[in-house]
This record gives structure tokens, sequence and C-alpha cells, in this order.
């Protein structure tokens, strides 16, 4: 089960490395030298690949969340001591809410409409993996 909840989790990690491991090695430069793409396209390109990148690395971490109905929790309920499970298991019903309440409530209450939780909980590990991946 620790398998399956890792799946998605490690193929965005996965994609992520390749287009960071593209990026990073200068191939699109290459790509441009060698006339496969045209130069004036080649800032688009870097842009689309750098989403990719970041979309990928954010979504990995975000699964990786320990809230239910996310991987993370999943991982976290199934790798840890039975007892620790049985403590686990009631607030697997309430993740749905939590996890509704970290995206959307800064958006309804107009008093928290700058505090941005998922930026906060993922923003410094989504850099810190970026930049690990990319060197910059």
């Amino acid at each position: 089960m620790v398998l399956v909840s890792l799946a998605g989790i490690v193929a965005n990690f996965a994609t992520a490395i390749l287009v960071g491991a593209f990026l990073r090695a200068g191939l699109l430069q290459e790509l441009v030298t060698g006339r496969y793409i045209a130069a004036d396209v080649e800032p688009a390109v870097r842009v689309f690949l750098r989403v990719i990148l970041s979309l990928n690395i954010g979504l990995a971490l975000f699964n990786f969340l320990p809230v239910a109905p996310l991987d993370g929790f999943s991982v976290l309920y199934n790798l840890v001591p039975k007892r620790v499970a049985g403590w686990l298991r009631p607030y697997r019903d309430a993740g749905p809410g939590v996890l509704m309440l970290i995206v959307f409530l800064p958006r309804l209450l107009p008093q928290l409409s700058s505090l941005d939780v998922l930026g906060i909980l993922l923003g410094p590990a989504s850099r810190l993996v970026e930049r690990f991946i990319v060197g910059t």
C-alpha cells in the first residue's frame, strides 16, 4: 500500500528531475545552436519547462502532506506502529475538511485574504527542491 501511495509522488519528482536535468545541462541552448528550435522561441520554451518543473515539485510536495485523502497520509499511516495508526484513524475522516480549509478559507474570509497557507507550508521546501534540481 505504501508503494502505491508513493507512485504519484515519485512520478512527479521524476518528471521534475528530468526537466531540471535538461535545463541544468544546457540542452535547450544546444537545440537552439543546432537549429532544432528557433532562437526567438527559446525563451517561451524555457518558461514552459520551468513551469512544468515547478508544477511537478509543487504537486509532489502537496500530495506528500500528511492529510487524508492525500498520499502523504497513507504513507504515514502505513509506516507508523499500529498503536499510532489507531490514533490517526479518526483524523482520516476529517482530512478532506481540513484540506478544504487549508485551500479555501483564506479566499472565503476577507481578513485572511493575505494568508497563503499552502505557500507557507510548501514554499520553502519547493524552492529548496527546485534549487537542488536546477542548481540555481
